[in-house]
């Protein structure tokens, strides 16, 4: 099977409180009355994108805070649906969005790395479980429950759980920038590996 992206169009509005207006707490909102309540104004997180992107290439999006990156991601991976446009993906996707997501907090590091693996159709060997408790640099931790870790530490193990996968489409939003600068650089590289 070819793997492909195909993006035509496509457009994601959503609404806001008008420009002069805060955000009401539903208490608020539920006391005013309906002239005291401005229409909210429309934010074009995407507005008009199309891309093509073949087997093999690789796609950087880059642009300020607001600009729509992690919207157009959201789309991608099928999270949220684009209000205009066509998305079509060939290839199974494997998105990682929000690194520690997936975590389960009652489980342990090595239990969090199995599951995940059986949940993504992984039947991962115990050499490559081991490679990804070796990489997250864990030490004693990976068999203690997760909720006893420091964020760093999540984001350590949720890396390394994904950095390990052979996904056919891989998506991945701002998850280089996890750790110490150690661990960044590390994780850098083994993406560049991927």
């Amino acid at each position: 099977m070819r793997c492909s992206i195909l993006i035509d169009g496509v457009r994601k509005t959503y609404a806001a409180p008008g420009k002069n207006r805060t955000a009401l707490t539903l208490r608020a909102a539920l006391r005013s009355s309906r002239e005291e309540t401005a229409d909210p104004q429309s934010i074009h997180a995407v507005d008009g994108i199309s891309l093509a992107v073949h087997e093999g290439e690789r796609v950087g999006i880059i642009g300020r805070n607001g600009a729509g990156k992690s919207t157009l991601l959201h789309m991608l991976a099928g999270l949220i649906p684009p209000d205009e446009g066509t998305i079509e993906v060939s290839g199974k996707v494997h998105a990682v969005l929000t690194l520690g997501m997936v975590l389960r907090e009652e489980a342990t590091g090595r239990e969090n790395i199995l599951l995940d693996a059986a949940i993504q159709d992984s039947s991962m060997s115990e050499a490559m479980a081991q490679k990804v408790i070796e990489f997250a640099e864990l030490g004693d931790f990976i068999d203690r429950p997760v909720h006893v870790y420091s964020s760093g530490m999540k984001a350590r193990l949720a890396f390394a759980m994904i950095s390990f996968i052979q996904p056919e489409i891989l998506v991945i939003d701002e998850v280089l920038s996890v750790g110490d600068f150690h661990f960044s650089t590390k994780a850098t590289q083994r993406m560049r590996e991927l």
